[in-house]
């Protein structure tokens, strides 16, 4: 099963019967869904803002701080290193988001935003082969 998560909350879907290229598509859709909307939000503007106010080292990490709040919600029976775990993840990633965007990019989102969409096309495709 692979878990969607959409404004309605979570919920299952079962694709073990769907060919390869639904697959694809699903998880295209689910990448684009959230790597579009957090970036334009994260990076597009939170960041921006904060590095133009506080500087870029200080900017950074603080939208690195405010994109990984979100990330470590609790779903089921998660441990607290786990939980851990999901927070130092999205930090390290808002953060290298955050200075490819400002320092290598000139700040456009577009490159961050598609590896985000990859990003989460892969991690979604890893827990549909586990699961």
């Amino acid at each position: 099963m692979i878990i969607v998560w959409g404004s309605s909350g979570r919920s299952s879907v079962d694709i073990h019967n769907f060919t390869a290229i639904t697959i694809f598509f699903y998880l295209l859709l689910y990448g684009m869904k959230t790597g579009i909307a957090e970036e334009i939000f994260f990076r597009g503007f939170i960041a921006k803002k904060l590095i133009k106010i506080l500087g870029f080292s200080k900017g950074n990490v603080v939208q690195a701080v405010v994109f990984a709040l979100p990330h470590f919600v609790i779903r089921g029976s998660a441990s607290t290193a786990d939980i851990i775990v999901r927070i130092i993840n999205a930090f390290l990633l808002g953060y290298t988001f955050g200075y490819i965007m400002d320092r290598k990019c000139n700040g456009s989102i577009i490159p961050v935003m598609i590896s985000h969409i990859l990003i989460n096309m892969i991690s979604s495709l890893i827990l549909f082969i586990i699961l």
